[in-house]
């Protein structure tokens, strides 16, 4: 009976508590619109009373060019209602950082006070339009992370040659794989290479398989040739360089290879397939083999330097 009632009770407890008004705290930050010169950032704060919130974003903006970064109560200035433009009123409580670049995109960090009771406002941000410009679906998801934008990504310019198999625009070079294990990269390894160290900015390195197969040159590919299963796909690198900021000779780069350029272009359904089919083949050599010889090759080589002498292979001992 007790068990009976805890239950009823439980439901009950949910059923009223489902039944409450919901109320939420925070602020809303979301694009109101995006064009390739401007991004409109509404702001909706849910906080009550006097509680004045600050809230923070990145945005990528145009690769060069000044920009403009503004902050209004109520609706955008140019937001119209009934054919008559809704009145904005631009406040102080903003602050933007000096642009930086990040992955093929320039980004600027913005910070505003909402002031208190104030439901909506909003960022206007003004740049020059970008001769360069991709969607979310080709975005590094890296800074589509990072940043505030969802439908417009300016990038700046592309960097790399147009030449087949491999980039030779500046900042690259390629690094052949033949087996796969641990690999290390050092700065005189680079500079046997003919590669001058003066410009190598440590936290700056990355490292891709198939070194751009005809394709992206840098993350800001317009293609996308860069995401997971195309030409080009990251791979986990250890940067061991100190806290300097300069690559040395005695600094190296860590990363695990895969042989035969396959890393990243093979599907899991096409990897075990493979892995299958060369378990067939090593069945039927198995097979083929043992009814010629007494022992495997390794196993043949283990047992004459355990016994210090020639064994047959072939044939009966």
């Amino acid at each position: 009976m007790r068990s009976v009632q805890f239950r009823a009770a439980s439901l009950a407890l949910v059923f009223l508590c489902s039944a409450a008004p919901f109320a939420r705290a925070g602020v809303d930050i979301t694009p109101a619109s995006e064009t390739n010169g401007q991004l409109v950032v509404r702001l909706d704060n849910h906080f009550k009373g006097n509680y004045s919130p600050a809230v923070s974003f990145y945005a990528a903006i145009g690769p060069t060019g000044t920009f403009t970064a503004q902050f209004f109560a109520g609706p955008p200035p140019s937001s119209q209602k009934g054919g008559q433009a809704m009145a904005a009123v631009a406040l102080d409580t903003l602050t933007a950082s000096t642009p930086f670049s990040f992955r093929g995109a320039r980004v600027i960090y913005v910070k505003a006070q909402i002031p208190s009771s104030m439901a909506v406002s909003h960022v206007v941000i003004t740049y020059p339009p970008a001769p360069n410009v991709t969607d979310a679906a080709t975005a590094d998801p890296l800074v589509k992370a990072l940043v505030i934008n969802r439908s417009v990504f300016p990038l700046e310019p592309a960097a790399g040659a147009a030449t087949p198999w491999f980039s030779l625009g500046g900042g690259w070079a390629k690094i052949p794989v033949t087996d796969r294990g641990m690999y290390v990269v050092n700065g005189s390894d680079l500079i046997a290479a003919g590669i001058n160290l003066d410009g190598i900015l440590p936290s700056t390195l990355r490292l891709y398989s198939q070194g751009g197969l005809e394709e992206a040159r840098a993350y800001s590919d317009l293609t996308g040739s860069w995401l997971p299963g195309n030409a080009m796909r990251e791979v986990a690198i250890r940067v061991e360089a100190g806290a300097d900021g300069t690559f040395d000779p005695g600094d190296r780069v860590i990363f695990y290879g895969i042989g035969f350029g396959l890393f990243g272009r093979l599907s899991l359904t096409a990897a075990a397939a493979g892995a299958l089919a060369f378990f067939i083949l090593q069945v039927f050599l198995s097979r083929w083999w043992l009814r010629r010889a007494r022992f495997g090759p390794a196993e043949w080589l283990w047992r004459m330097f355990t016994y210090r002498r020639r064994i047959p292979l072939f044939g009966a001992e």
